[in-house]
Order: C-alpha cells, then sequence, then structure tokens
C-alpha cells in the first residue's frame, strides 16, 4: 500500500498538500503518495504547498503509480511547497500543465521556515508551510526558463534574504548559483567569468581582485563556500564593499572567505558580513605581509571559525609561528564587530598566532571586538608566543573590546576562570615581555569589558603609566563631545561614541582632570595604583541669568540628568521636584566670573530638582540677598 493513496491494486484517489509537513513512506511496489502496487489509477496529486518528502517501496515511485500491469498514469501537479521526490511518474505538471523538474537550493539554514518567495519565470509558486530539510535544503519543482538565466529570491524566517540565478534547460537540466556584483558586472557562481578588475574561477569559487590599478565595488551574497574573494600580491589596492554577505562552508577547513595578500584599503557602505564556518579560517585573512586598512561609512561585521580571529590570521598549530602573523591591520573609519572564534581574537591573532609591533592600529572609526575564550578582543589568541611591545596602538576613535565569548552570535560574555580578563592586546598568551607596553594609547576611548581588569594597563607614546577614567550612564552608543583639561600632549578626543553599556573611558597619565562630555562635567584624580582612584562629580559649566530662565523670584537651570539622578538616588534621594540633599548637591552663586574662593553657595533647601522626563532636570533656585547673582553652577558629588 502507499503511504498515502490506495491499498493493494487501490487507486491513488484526490490527494491536495495546500502546507502541511508530510512524510510518506511507501510499502513494497506502491508509491509514497499515489496507488499502491498491483497496477491501478495513480489518480490525482496536487500541492500547492507545504513541506513534502515522499518514498515509494521497493519498484515503486515516489509520487505517482505504483508498479504493476495496466497502469493508469493519473496526474502530479506542484504550484508550490518543498518536494523532496526524486522518482515522480508521470512528470509533474504546473497549472498550465508545463513540464516541471526539481531544482534543489542549498539555503545554509537548516529546517528554516521560508516566509517569501519570488521566482521569475514561476512567479505563482506557492511557499505556506515551506521549511528548509535539515542540511538546510529546498526542493522546488520549476517549468523550463528557454536556457535564460533567472532571477529569485527566498526570504526566511530568521529575516535571512537570500538572491541567487537559476535556470532549467528543455532537456529537464537544473542550475542555480548565488549572484555577486563586481564592479557592476554580475559573476555567478556556477560559471567561470572575468571583468573589469576581477576573474572568477568556478571550479573552486575563487574570486581574484588581480588588478592593482582598478578599484572593485562588490555587493551580492554567497553562502556555503560558493564565493571565496582573494586579494593577491599585487592585486586590488581599494576595494568596496556595497551590501556583501559572504559565508564560507563549515566543511572548508583552512579556507577563509576573504583574504588580502596585499596592501588594501576596504570601505563598506550599508550593511556588510563576511563570516567563516570552518576551523582555521579567519572572517577576512590578512597575510603575513599584507597591510589591511578598514575606511567605510557604514557597518562590517565580520565572524572567523574556529581558531580563526575575526579580522586578522586563521590560526594554525602546526605551521611554523611566523607564517600565523597576521598583516598590519588599521581601523581608521566606519562601524567594525569583529568576531574571534575559539582561542581566537576579534581582530588580530588566530590560536597559536604571534604578534608583531605596531601590526594592530586604531586611529578612528568604532571597533566592538569579541575574543574567543582566552583570546583578546583587540590583539592576541591564545597560546605560547611573545607580545611585543605596542603590538596594539590606539590613537582615536572608539574601541569596545571583550576578553572570552561563549557564543559568537549573541557576544555572550564568559564568566569564571576562562574568561580571559585582557580584553585589549594580550590574550592568555605565556610572555616574558614588560606587560604594560604591549599597548600604547594616545587618543580616543577604549572600553574593555571591565575596567579593572584592562590589563595589560596601556603605556602613552613616551612610555608612561596609563590608568583608565571612565564615565558611565551615557546614552547608549551616543556620539560625545569629549574635552579634557589639561588634556594630554598629543591626545586625540574625536570620534568618541558611548559603548552599548553607555560608558566613555579615556587613559590618561596620574594627574588630576576635568573631563567634559556633551557639556557635562566630571572631575578625576588619577594616582598611580593599579585601578584608576575617580572621584566623579557633575558640574555645570557656569551660566549666567541671561542664558536661563529668570523671573524676580527666582531661576531655572536645566542640568542632565542621568548623571545627576544616580548619585542622589544612590543615597535614597528622588529627583521628583524634591528638594535636594545638601552636601550632595550644591549649588553655587557669584555675581561675576571667576567664582570666588570659596565660592558662595545657595542653600539647598529652599531649591527644588524636577524630573523633565527628557534626560534633563530642572533646578529652581530663589533668589535672595541685597546683591543680585548673575551667575550659577550645579555640582553632584
Amino acid at each position: 500500500g502507499a503511504g498515502i493513496g490506495g491499498g493493494h491494486s487501490g487507486s491513488g484517489g484526490t490527494n491536495v498538500v495546500e502546507a502541511a509537513r508530510v512524510r510518506a513512506i511507501g510499502g513494497a511496489l506502491a508509491a509514497g503518495i499515489g496507488s499502491g502496487g498491483g497496477g491501478a489509477n495513480g489518480g490525482e496529486i496536487d500541492i500547492r504547498g507545504g513541506t513534502v518528502r515522499a518514498t515509494g517501496g521497493e519498484s515503486g515511485n515516489s509520487l505517482g503509480t505504483g508498479a504493476g500491469t495496466n497502469v493508469v498514469a493519473g496526474t502530479v501537479r506542484i504550484t508550490g511547497g518543498t518536494v523532496f521526490a526524486p522518482y515522480t511518474d508521470p512528470r509533474p505538471t504546473n497549472a498550465s500543465t508545463n513540464f516541471l523538474y526539481a531544482l534543489t537550493i542549498e539555503t545554509g539554514a537548516r529546517n528554516a521556515l521560508v516566509t517569501n518567495l519570488f521566482f521569475s519565470a514561476a512567479a505563482y509558486y506557492e511557499f505556506k508551510g515551506m521549511y528548509a530539510d535539515g542540511n538546510g535544503d529546498l526542493t522546488v519543482w520549476l517549468p523550463p526558463t528557454d536556457n535564460e538565466v533567472r532571477a529569485a529570491r527566498i526570504a526566511l524566517d530568521d529575516g535571512t534574504l537570500i538572491d541567487f540565478y537559476y535556470a532549467v534547460t528543455t532537456g529537464g537540466g537544473t542550475y542555480w548559483g548565488y549572484i555577486l556584483s563586481a564592479n557592476g558586472q554580475l559573476v555567478f557562481s556556477a560559471m567561470d567569468g572575468a571583468g573589469s578588475g576581477w576573474t572568477y574561477c568556478s571550479s573552486n569559487h575563487t574570486l581574484l581582485l588581480d588588478d592593482a590599478a582598478v578599484p572593485v565595488t562588490l555587493s551580492g551574497e554567497g553562502r556555503n563556500g560558493y564565493f571565496n574573494i582573494v586579494v593577491p600580491a599585487g592585486g586590488a589596492g581599494q576595494v568596496t564593499l556595497a551590501g556583501l554577505t559572504l559565508v564560507s562552508s563549515a566543511s572548508a577547513e583552512r579556507r577563509s572567505p576573504f583574504i588580502v595578500s596585499n596592501a588594501c584599503e576596504l570601505a563598506f557602505s550599508g550593511e556588510n558580513s563576511i563570516e567563516a564556518l570552518g576551523a582555521y579560517s579567519a572572517g577576512i585573512e590578512v597575510a603575513k605581509d599584507a597591510a589591511l586598512t578598514l575606511n567605510g561609512e557604514g557597518t562590517l561585521r565580520a565572524s572567523g571559525g574556529r581558531y580563526g580571529a575575526g579580522i586578522g590570521s586563521s590560526g594554525d598549530g602546526s605551521v611554523p609561528l611566523s607564517e600565523g602573523t597576521p598583516g598590519r591591520i588599521v581601523m581608521a573609519g566606519g562601524t567594525v564587530y569583529a568576531y574571534g572564534g575559539e582561542s581566537a581574537a576579534g581582530v588580530g591573532g588566530g590560536s597559536e598566532s604571534t604578534l608583531v609591533a605596531g601590526g594592530i592600529s586604531v586611529t578612528g572609526g568604532r571597533l566592538y571586538a569579541y575574543g574567543g575564550e582566552s583570546a583578546a578582543g583587540v590583539g592576541a589568541g591564545k597560546g605560547k608566543f611573545e607580545v611585543p611591545d605596542g603590538a596594539v596602538a590606539i590613537s582615536g576613535g572608539t574601541v569596545v573590546a571583550y576578553g572570552a565569548r561563549s557564543n559568537v552570535q549573541t557576544s555572550e560574555l564568559m564568566t569564571g576562570a576562562s574568561q580571559s580578563d585582557f580584553a585589549i592586546s594580550r590574550g592568555n598568551t605565556v610572555s616574558t615581555m614588560d606587560l604594560y607596553r604591549t599597548l600604547v594609547v594616545t587618543g580616543g576611548s577604549a572600553v574593555p569589558a571591565c575596567v579593572g581588569a584592562a590589563l595589560p594597563r596601556p603605556v602613552d607614546a613616551s612610555g608612561t603609566r596609563l590608568y583608565g577614567v571612565s564615565v558611565s550612564n551615557l546614552a547608549a552608543n551616543a556620539a560625545c563631545s569629549v574635552s579634557v583639561s589639561p588634556l594630554p600632549a598629543g591626545y586625540r578626543l574625536d570620534g568618541i561614541y558611548a559603548s552599548p553599556e553607555g560608558m566613555v573611558c579615556l587613559w590618561l597619565p596620574q594627574g588630576d582632570y576635568t573631563v567634559s562630555i556633551n557639556g557635562a562635567r566630571w572631575t578625576a584624580s588619577v594616582t598611580g595604583s593599579n585601578t584608576a582612584a575617580v572621584s566623579v562629580a557633575l558640574v555645570s559649566a557656569p551660566v549666567p541669568v541671561s542664558r536661563i530662565a529668570a523671573s524676580a523670584s527666582g531661576v531655572s537651570l536645566t542640568v542632565p540628568l542621568t548623571a545627576v539622578s544616580d548619585v542622589l538616588r544612590s543615597r535614597g534621594v528622588e529627583t521628583q521636584a524634591a528638594a535636594p540633599e545638601a552636601g550632595v548637591f550644591r549649588i553655587y552663586a557669584s555675581p561675576s566670573l571667576p567664582f570666588p574662593d570659596p565660592p558662595g553657595e545657595v542653600d539647598v533647601s529652599q531649591c527644588t530638582l524636577t524630573d523633565n522626563g527628557d534626560g534633563t532636570a530642572t533646578v529652581s533656585i530663589p533668589l535672595a540677598g541685597p546683591e543680585p547673582q548673575m551667575f550659577f553652577k550645579v555640582v553632584c558629588e
């Protein structure tokens, strides 16, 4: 008997699949869906959607008729769904009675639900209840495309969009592949090709950007290793990613999806993602003698496979350490998220990969770097090798770095003994060198997962020890206008953003400083202990009465709420039209500048502090005394 349909010598009847998930297995001589064995009418099979896997018994078809004499073929109609049925008789047709042929597409997303699809030569095709199988494959049935290449798109429930081309010949041959655009010319993953500045070989899926005189712009997508992009020695000096998705195959070890073997500037616009799934594969591999500059206006995400850096070296303990050295990496602009694989840095060395002095520089942009277990976010992976002085240099921009992670996709932080304390520069390596000279900071904000564990603590260009001065409770990821007084010579403060946790971390030598961020000011006293002794106070700049709301009875001064409220609430003081607590909240007043020493104080018990609900608080100050007060400032400590 059939799995669905007729018993022995029984007709298949009428079977309609709308959106179900069906697994049908026939007995000996019978169809998976259709008639039983012994000879009968195959019936009518109409598949309009869903996920169908049909298997006939011995000598039986997957769909249609069982084995026997005097068999009546019946009909098989497919207008939607994914249908795995390798032995089908009669040949399926669509609603227009065109013969159909099976095309299997590798999505790489196991058991994923399809939420939309489009085939330019089969716009009627339905996708209700359509799931990829356990290998991530979809099998669709399409009519011939008259030997023309057509476009298609599949949308999955995780938001993934897969654009590809396909062709179905009149003889039943089916072809599909991913599409990249290189300098406006289409690159088909299953066909050899060449264009302006590039050559593609389909046998090894390698796209060579091989002309140093021709900049190349790349867009499109390639999954499961269908494209491997290589900038060879003497190749393109300028590459722009404009909406590129590139994913390698999990079975392809030592095969990074994007390899740079030249001095190359990599620009990017829009959203771009490069992910290595195979072991010993970096997301973007920077060869030993290469130099990569990242400088875009969009976002780039790069993930390494097991033992491979997100951006840097692939990592391989079986080769001499010098061969595992990443080339020079400069972060100059844009937003980059870099995720290292197991034992590998987000940016820098893979497992068992060494570093060189000046190998990693951050001069601008925003870099979010996550190291694998026992690896730095920016710097070295796990291994037994030296980390030289000045291996990592930060002179501007924003760096947010985490030592160890348990999950590349969620960037979930690990805890306990397996977490690396060395978020920047040094992973859990064996090194006899001075740990305090491997990281040089002369500007920007460098935020490790924990400032207290930000080892090795950096030095400036002259070798002076630096200490972290962190300001928290800022708006997450917000642009920050920062000033420091006195500003150490050569220290740059451009391109600074708060971290996702709302923190800015400046690295300064011992001394007393005033730090201003977006108009709010803090004071910091940096001592020579392992963790900076930082006393933080919100100080409003002196504001004249003419610039604030004033009346005959008093003035109203607006101040940033976040720093005020955190200090007050830590002492049990609410900020809903409450009288501030004396000794915690101070208001100074003066008829002129500068403020006298000591400055005159306003009786805060006569003032009120009101939360405005927009990130600010209003301080209402009564005017009193024979001498008018023209300038005010607020301190919360």
